[in-house]
């Protein structure tokens, strides 16, 4: 599946909820950013396969974001 920047998206083996920021295409990767656990003030980031990542659907965002 190819994201694109914005995209909200899990681990398919289940993680908290993070955002695309940066897409490596090349290596079929793109970056992901969350807020740390308990801690809304410190964000993590990391660099993921997107074969590990599935979107999160539509009607679960609109649920807890309104």
């Amino acid at each position: 599946m190819a994201f694109k920047m914005g995209d909200v998206v899990k681990l398919k083996s289940g993680s908290p909820w993070m955002t695309v920021t940066e897409l490596w295409t090349a290596d079929n990767k793109v970056q992901c950013s969350w807020f740390g656990n308990n801690d809304q003030s410190q964000i993590r980031s990391a660099v993921i396969a997107q074969d590990a990542l599935v979107e999160v659907p539509a009607k679960d965002l609109e649920r807890v974001l309104g």
